[in-house]
């Protein structure tokens, strides 16, 4: 049989684009989602298809993270932020079993579009104006971070994103503050977003640890983390028994060293240092934890140098 080479093959035989029905299927529902409805067992099941399929496939995982990309941005466009929930639990389920041994693809199949696009999808969500929104930006750039490893990492791209998630509980905290009369549901959500936001803040700490670098917003991180502590009462009491066990091991490990030089004067300084220990404890119940712990610092680090100055003097009466 002859056929004619101007005439296109029948749709049977072309190659089927599967990602254009499992993506898809991964919106299908009668209802619109809200934004507070749990991830049901039934779309996990359809996340676990289409990540079957890009393992299966790694050269069309690219095609799927636009298709989520596109489907997230029209769905904040469209105020329809159920499906946006929808489509970054695809995103996170995605790439957290990149992790897997036996991945085809890795983190770096979805970096186009989540980091490295001048619009990405991870900072369209963290400067979206609704806390929710905010929240689900967090957590995927947690995912994102989490699945780095020391050969393969994308630390300097992320640092820019890093520094939006610093800002976001201190502004949900003057938004909080502004309110007339912040609701439960407020109260709740801007919780969900401190939470979210110390998770990717824990996973970029972790990533610079890997890989051995210092994280360039070490410092802010160090507030962000005091401020959440202090907020909670819990927090403020852990605080204090850090700091009084830090100024107790501080004075305790002065003492030891004035008696390893001057045995014949260890009870008086020994004393003074108890004293001094006292002092501190009766001080700690004032102030902030903030202010607790750089105390408890400082005193270690004095205690350090007299010590290393106390051992040296001792060696040198040694061989005098």
């Amino acid at each position: 049989m002859v056929t004619c080479s101007c005439i296109p093959p029948p749709a049977s035989l072309k190659p089927r684009k599967i990602y254009n029905f499992l993506v898809p299927d991964v919106f299908t529902t009668l209802i619109p989602p809200k934004i507070d409805d749990p991830i049901t067992t039934g779309l996990k099941r359809k996340y676990s298809k289409l990540q079957e399929y890009v393992c299966k496939n790694p050269s069309k995982a690219a095609k799927v993270s636009r298709r989520l990309t596109r489907r997230i941005k029209k769905s904040l466009y469209d105020r329809q932020l159920g499906f946006v929930k929808v489509a970054v639990h695809a995103y996170i389920y995605l790439i957290e079993k990149s992790t897997d041994e036996d991945s085809s693809y890795t983190f770096n199949y979805f970096s186009k579009e989540l980091i490295h696009q001048p619009d990405t999808v991870i900072h369209t969500l963290l400067t979206y104006p609704r806390t929710e929104v905010q929240t689900l930006g967090a957590d995927l750039l947690a995912a994102y971070i989490h699945a780095q490893s020391e050969v393969d990492h994308q630390a300097e791209a992320s640092t820019s994103l890093v520094e939006c998630v610093v800002k976001l509980p201190a502004a949900a905290k003057a938004r909080a503050a502004s309110a007339p009369a912040p609701s439960g549901a407020d109260a709740e959500a801007d919780a969900a977003l401190v939470v979210a936001c110390l998770g990717a803040l824990r996973e970029y700490v972790a990533l610079c640890q890997r890989i051995r670098i210092l994280p360039t917003l070490l410092e802010q991180i160090e507030i962000l983390i005091l401020d959440s502590v202090e907020a909670d009462p819990r927090g403020t009491a852990w605080l204090k028994a850090q700091a009084l066990a830090a100024a107790a091991q501080a004075a305790a490990a002065a003492g030891d060293g004035v008696l390893q030089v001057t045995p014949t004067a260890g009870s008086s300084t020994q004393g003074a240092s108890t004293g001094g220990a006292r002092a501190l404890q009766a001080d700690s119940t004032q102030g902030t934890p903030r202010a607790l712990v750089a105390q408890g610092s400082g005193t270690r680090r004095g205690s350090a140098s007299l010590d290393g100055s106390q051992r040296g003097a001792g060696s040198m009466t040694g061989g005098a």
